[in-house]
């Protein structure tokens, strides 16, 4: 289902949003959800709204443009502190090598 949020300032549609999806994620629907807002200050708000309902979240985008309390909540934050990134990034690593040897597509 596509659910769309509008409204004026002040009118609970933070609130609203986070209660719906804190509703769908413990639902047992099976599968992620996906949330976004029309700027980086709303998405934000929602992550917060969300982290403090006790829904889990990762925050995509560029970590300079995350709120620095929301910071550890970005994917990069996530795969920089993941147990196996030593093992990513050799395999990285390993995957630029083999490129570098193929040959040229003609």
């Amino acid at each position: 289902p596509l659910v769309a949020v509008q409204g004026p300032p002040g009118t609970g549609k933070t609130a609203t949003t986070c209660a719906l999806l804190k509703v769908a994620a413990s639902g047992g629907g099976g599968g992620p959800l996906l949330a976004c807002a029309d700027s980086n200050a709303a998405v934000d708000q929602l992550l917060d709204g969300l982290l403090k309902l006790g829904v889990r979240g990762v925050r995509l985008g560029q970590p300079a443009r995350v709120s620095k309390r929301l910071r550890d909540a970005t994917l990069t934050a996530r795969l920089e502190a993941h147990a196996e990134r030593g093992a990513s990034g050799e395999l990285r690593l390993r995957l630029v090598r083999l490129q570098k040897d193929l040959p040229p597509l003609s």
